[in-house]
């Protein structure tokens, strides 16, 4: 969910509507009655990052926005977890004897894919 519509009057968010760094929710229903949400934020750690990193209570506060606005009726909280997976560093160092690449050489987050077009790009240069 890409949406904005629980952060509308806000009076906490950081920019406003139109200028706080944006995150977004994956919900993963497990059944009828269990359901994984994710608060996600993307950084890259380069010149190409538009975005800067929010506090872990700002991701929970935002996802229970969202709870609030969807009507969703949270019984228990089974787990909640922080990481940052760095994204968007530059290709690998040629000339080492291993070169990592992909998840391997901070190209990709090794679960979901991401950046997996970049990495697929540019395999032919990181190969010769």
């Amino acid at each position: 969910d890409f949406s904005v519509d629980h952060l509308q009057g806000d009076t906490e968010l950081e920019g406003g509507i139109d200028g706080h760094t944006p995150s977004f929710l994956y919900a993963f229903p497990y059944d009828e009655n269990h359901v994984f949400l994710q608060e996600t934020l993307l950084v890259a750690r380069n010149h190409r990052a538009t975005a800067k990193s929010i506090e872990m209570e700002e991701m929970v506060r935002r996802t229970n926005k969202r709870i609030d606005h969807f009507g969703l009726d949270v019984v228990r909280r089974y787990d909640e977890e922080y990481s940052v997976i760095p994204m968007g560093g530059p290709l690998p160092v040629l000339g080492q004897p291993t070169v990592g690449y992909g998840a391997a050489g901070i190209m990709a987050h090794p679960a979901s894919g991401y950046m997996i077009n970049r990495v697929i790009l540019q395999a032919p240069e990181v190969a010769e």
